[in-house]
């Protein structure tokens, strides 16, 4: 879990080589503006949460974020924004 962390703007590159990684939970970081660009090299990822974090939440949300394809063969995705949708 990583969790509020008011200042963290980036995941380490390294951070993909956690191959055997299976829950990854990212809570309340708001400077944070994406994950690893090989996120993908998760094979065993199945959970991700990403809540409070709103540039996450957007870049990420399933099926039209930006970003959506680097994270859509995770069998569970929760995004949670406490930030009032437009």
């Amino acid at each position: 879990m990583i969790g509020d962390c008011e200042n963290l703007e980036k995941l380490p590159e390294w951070s993909s080589t956690l191959i055997s990684l299976k829950t990854l939970s990212i809570t309340n970081c708001p400077k944070l503006l994406s994950l690893p660009n090989d996120v993908h090299c998760l094979p065993n990822l199945e959970h991700l949460l990403i809540g409070d974090c709103p540039e996450l939440c957007r870049r990420y949300q399933p099926e039209v974020g930006h970003d959506w394809p680097k994270i859509s063969y995770i069998k569970l995705i929760e995004i949670e924004s406490s930030e009032p949708e437009n």
